[in-house]
């Protein structure tokens, strides 16, 4: 009866990675639609155009391997020649923390809690010989520092428990890496706020070098003397990201939130067998900032701002933002104006030359004085029950065009929103726990972009 009992367990917890396969699965169906990061926009060389970005799908894996015939670039849906891509991060070198709980939950293989409080003696000592979240953290955090994408990188080891371990590199010594790694022993509560600060604190010490922290944790913070709020504003204050994995039954607001407020990255999981695969996943993450540079066509009767759209040649990828403003810098109004000049000079002989001057200048005057609209802010965010946008505007507004986009590229609201002073309100209970675009349209036509995360 014992046997058949454990047996039953053992089924259970078959059937609870598949269910977490099956829904890996089904992420992996929208694993072609980017979001798009623009970092920085270089119009400076003007005409050669510079942007930095980075992308990630829905299932966080980075565009890696892409090349100047892989992308297309429009302005105003005028296409521009693309002339360069180039993986600027892939040779950088990084100190990259690993903070790694080895908390008393990570010492249990996952099964549900009710399932848990039904064992026996003999079927509880059973079931602890079979692998636990500990032993597959392990393997993920070592292959991740023996990755090939890292070799010229270096690795810190913080371990945590109820208090944070002893500090191990910035090495490349693999062996004691793994020396530190297999020693650890799951015990007692969670630490992770601490672990988190004490790392930034360790890594702020080498002002120069690229730095970023890889943060396991399986459980809600019980023991730290620091909080969230401590955490973020360290972590931004030193311009250290943290990429956070979530292990099980874990709180996913707050490692979504110290993620996203720290230019990290969240990844959740159920299987611990999936630890290393993210693992691997975070090192070509850190490795997938490019630069693009493409010739513009803008000519000299442009706006200030200019709309950039950016797509893909092969049809079956996708970005789910693909739009961004370029704003161009008074030294690039200067050289329109200068070209444009010279133009209607050469065209227009003396006479006709200085009359089309005068209205170009005039063109230009109207030009510094067109409407402005952009989100100010939008809160909360995470956000559950509603969503309100502060906006600011040049011209006077009654209402704006809301649209809310899914990362399937889905508009999954669009509404019509009455203004209340400069603020918009509306409802999102029906939307499910995701990351959205929030899209504000003026009446005219000027429209600005924030992306927001439903708890």
């Amino acid at each position: 009866m014992k046997n058949i009992k454990l047996h039953i367990i053992l089924v259970a917890i078959l059937i609870s990675s598949m269910d977490v396969l099956a829904q890996v699965e089904t992420e992996i169906q929208s694993e072609n639609i980017y979001e798009l990061s623009v970092i920085q926009v270089f119009p400076d060389s003007f005409p050669t155009v510079e942007v930095v970005f980075q992308a990630r799908n829905q299932i966080g894996q980075p565009l890696w391997g892409i090349t100047v015939d892989d992308l297309s670039v429009f302005e105003n849906d005028n296409p521009c020649e693309v002339l360069e891509v180039t993986n600027i991060s892939e040779k950088d070198i990084i100190d990259i923390a690993l903070v790694f709980d080895h908390s008393g939950s990570m010492g249990f293989p996952v099964i549900s809690e009710s399932l848990y409080w039904t064992l026996t003696i003999e079927e509880y000592d059973s079931l602890m010989l079979l692998p636990k979240p500990i032993d597959f953290a392990k393997e993920g955090v070592l292959s991740f520092a023996k990755s090939a994408e890292l070799a010229s990188d270096s690795i810190l080891i913080v371990g945590f428990s109820s208090g944070v371990d002893e500090i191990v590199g910035p090495t490349q010594n693999s062996g004691l890496l793994e020396s530190k790694v297999s020693a650890m022993q799951a015990d007692s509560g969670t630490a992770f706020y601490d672990a988190l600060i004490k790392t930034i604190d360790h890594l702020s010490l080498k002002n120069n070098q690229k730095t970023a922290i890889v943060a396991l944790t399986d459980g809600l913070d019980n023991e730290s003397r620091y909080n969230l709020n401590d955490v973020i504003k360290k972590s931004n204050d030193a311009l250290i990201p943290i990429y956070v994995i979530g292990l099980g039954n874990v709180q996913d607001s707050t490692l979504q939130v110290i993620a996203d407020r720290t230019d990290g990255l969240y990844y959740k999981t159920d299987d611990p067998q999936r630890l290393e695969q993210i693992y691997l996943n975070i090192s070509r993450q850190l490795k997938s900032v490019y630069k693009l540079k493409y010739k513009s066509d803008i000519d000299g009767f442009a706006e200030d701002e200019q709309a950039l759209r950016f797509g893909f040649l092969n049809d079956t990828l996708t970005f789910s933002n693909p739009e961004v403003r370029m704003t161009l810098p008074e030294e690039v109004i200067q050289y329109l104006h200068e070209a444009e000049s010279r133009e209607i000079l050469i065209l227009g002989g003396t006479g006709a030359g200085i009359l089309l001057l005068g209205l170009t200048s005039f063109a230009l005057y109207r030009r510094k004085k067109k409407k402005q609209f952009r989100i100010v802010t939008l809160y909360p965010n995470p956000f559950s029950d509603k969503i309100t946008i502060d906006i600011e505007s040049s011209s006077l507004l009654n209402s704006v065009n809301l649209e809310i986009v899914n990362l399937n590229g889905n508009v999954v609201k669009n509404e019509q929103v009455t203004l209340n002073g400069k603020s918009v309100e509306t409802s999102t209970t029906a939307l499910p726990a995701g990351i959205y675009m929030v899209r504000l349209t003026s009446p005219e036509g000027l429209s600005d972009t924030s992306k927001a995360i439903k708890n």
